[in-house]
């Protein structure tokens, strides 16, 4: 699997963009720009709704000296957007500046509406805008746009909110498809690799790599926060460092915060992922999502060293409410959290988990009541959790107690025909097999006698747990590999073995 989601990064860095101008019908006029200075001049030309095509690459050197040094005006703003079409024609615009700090609708493109950007790459770009919002290399705010084979490569965005490589913020209908973001460096809120803030739209077949982030809210490694909206066959590779001045929140390998978003076939790959509060290696903060045949894989997810701090982080999301999992899994990947820390999810409310697993380090420092899983850290007492066909290989460690090799604290949840086979350790009370501590739907103990763990196992001799609250059956290490411990399993259909050798996987993994 780890094969298959580094062939898909290779795939989309260095996006093959058409030499062909999309211009075929001759009705139309095409403006042809072959130099910076024309390129600028649209800003000024009245013709925000022209067509026009690059016809070689574009020298910006000189834009760092326009203005009284700060640099390029960008084309269309809030009140009269750029409508037409730019051509790139494969073609790169290169070494350009922009140096508005006190202004919004930063991007070579200020703001866009129901225009069209296609087969171009920017090198080089450099926005500075850190007092503004809607900031970005190519459109500050882009509406109801076409964005196709577009590579971004070595460019630099700082802005104060909405803030992105490709644009700062992006509504609409029109898709974004086919874009490669390399060595980028983005700082601001609601931030992300390629796009700020996503509203009502899809991103296909986009990878964002050696990109760093800095932020202090709502941060992504693709898009800062999504509403109402389709991502897929997408990823991320880099670091994203939340500001210590601030109590970083919201950060996502992904994505930062989600509502209502659907994610499939995408991946975070080789990351690190640093904040305080709902971090998780691909949303941050997920709320009504559907997340499917998605992975996070060779990751680091870690709060800042300040006592105290540092909850909700979990492998996939930080901090669930009401979402979605299928197909999903964490690989490789360690976390270190001050409490609430989970392999997949930190906390989890209302959340439906399936035919997912988690293969890694779970580490909660918090000196009582840690709150440390294999799947998720704690589930609270008000809307029900499930976990069905799911497992964990993680290594779960609670200095503080409260762990188990599924979850360490549960409140209203049920589990089913899942298992665990991570190393359980802490050093207080409160340690489990599957579930560290069971509670009542007022959170004050007691429900330990209630079953909500069915035909779900736990090795005792890798976890090191012989009991389990809320239910489960433990087994020995080789009962663990045999078809015939796990009854009621679905066989071979969901769940495969290689008897006698392997613990049970899940179906997909051996197609993925």
């Amino acid at each position: 699997m780890r094969e298959k989601h580094q062939a898909l990064k290779t795939a989309f860095l260095g996006i093959a963009i058409s030499s062909t101008p999309i211009f075929a019908d001759s009705s139309n006029l095409v403006q042809n720009i072959a130099t910076c200075e024309a390129l600028q001049e649209i800003a000024f030309s009245g013709d925000l709704g022209g067509n026009y095509v690059l016809t070689q690459d574009i020298d910006c050197t000189e834009s760092a000296k326009w203005d009284e040094e700060q640099g390029f005006f960008p084309v269309g703003n809030k009140e009269t957007p750029f409508t037409g079409t730019l051509e790139g024609n494969g073609h790169t615009i290169f070494n350009l500046t922009i140096n508005r700090p006190a202004q919004s609708y930063l991007g070579i493109f200020g703001a866009t509406d129901e225009a069209s950007i296609t087969n171009l790459t920017l090198s080089e770009v450099n926005t500075f805008g850190l007092g503004g919002k809607y900031v970005a290399a190519l459109i500050g705010k882009s509406s109801n746009t076409t964005l196709s084979a577009i590579n971004l490569m070595n460019v630099s965005v700082e802005g104060l909110v909405d803030v992105g490589t490709l644009t700062g913020y992006h509504n609409g209908s029109e898709s974004i498809d086919k874009i490669s973001v390399q060595n980028a460096f983005v700082r601001g809120t609601f931030a992300g690799g390629l796009v700020g803030y996503l509203l009502n739209s899809t991103i296909r077949d986009a990878y964002v790599d050696n990109t760093t982030l800095a932020t202090a809210y709502a941060v992504g490694g693709l898009v800062g926060a999504a509403e109402f909206s389709t991502i897929t066959n997408s990823g991320f590779s880099g670091d994203i460092v939340g500001a210590h001045a601030a109590t970083p929140t919201a950060i996502g390998g992904l994505v930062g915060i989600t509502l209502d978003v659907y994610i499939d076939n995408s991946v975070v790959l080789n990351a690190q992922i640093h904040g305080e509060e709902s971090v998780g290696g691909l949303v941050g903060y997920g709320g009504v999502s559907k997340i499917r045949n998605s992975h996070v894989i060779d990751a680091e997810i870690a709060h800042h060293v300040n006592v105290g701090s540092g909850r909700n982080m979990g492998g996939l999301i930080g901090t669930s409410l009401h979402d979605q999992l299928t197909n999903t899994s964490v690989q490789n990947t360690n976390i270190t959290v001050w409490e609430k820390g989970g392999g997949l999810i930190g906390s989890a409310t209302g959340t439906e988990i399936s035919q997912s697993f988690a293969d890694g380090n779970v580490t909660g420092t918090a000196s009582t009541y840690s709150n440390i899983g294999g799947l998720i850290g704690e589930i609270d007492a008000t809307r029900a959790v499930t976990i069905t066909d799911s497992y964990s290989h993680s290594s779960v460690t609670a200095m503080g107690g409260r762990a188990g090799g599924l979850v360490g604290l549960l409140g209203n949840g049920r589990i089913e025909r899942s298992y665990a086979a991570g190393r359980v350790t802490g050093n207080g009370s409160g340690l489990g097999g599957l579930v560290g501590v069971s509670y009542c739907h007022d959170e004050s103990p007691g429900e330990e006698g209630v079953q909500k763990v069915f035909e779900s196992y736990w090795d005792t001799q890798t976890t090191g747990q012989a009991a389990s609250a809320g239910g489960g059956i433990p087994k020995y290490h080789d009962e663990m590999k045999r078809q015939s411990t796990f009854v009621g399993w679905d066989f071979p259909a969901v769940w495969q073995i290689d008897e006698g050798v392997s613990y049970p996987y899940l179906a997909w993994e051996s197609t993925s």
